[in-house]
């Protein structure tokens, strides 16, 4: 088990979202069933497409990821909402994530900082 920032794991698909935190106030119900967001244990290879989110700021962005909420990684994983870095109701930013090598592959797109030629990041969600 790693114990790593998110955003090295796979968030790095949108210009926006590149930190993300734990949203207490999206994630009442897993608090429930995990009080410490730092024990919750990411599955990279769900993590879905970013949502649009102005409740943070215009244009923001959230992102759903499946999590177990224990170390084992017995049980169902649950539905948590990750938002950006900037939100006054995130309360963690670093998760634990699998031994990769045990999990399934992780979708990768291009770096728009990296590709040829340079893209610009606009933080837009398309339509």
């Amino acid at each position: 088990m790693v114990n790593e920032p998110i955003i090295k794991n796979a968030i790095n698909r949108t210009p926006c979202i590149r930190e993300v935190t734990f949203s207490e106030k999206l994630n009442a119900e897993v608090l429930k069933q995990c009080p410490a967001p730092r024990d919750l244990v990411l599955d990279p290879a769900s993590i879905g497409n970013p949502i649009r989110d102005d409740s943070v700021r215009p244009n923001g962005q959230k992102v759903v990821v499946k999590a177990w909420t224990n170390p084992e990684r017995t049980g169902d994983p649950v539905d948590v909402v990750l938002t950006e870095f900037v939100d006054p109701d995130g309360i963690d930013a670093y998760f634990k994530i699998p031994d990769l090598n045990d999990t399934k592959s992780i979708r990768i797109v291009d770096d728009e900082l990296l590709s040829e030629p340079p893209q610009p990041a606009s933080g837009e969600i398309p339509n």
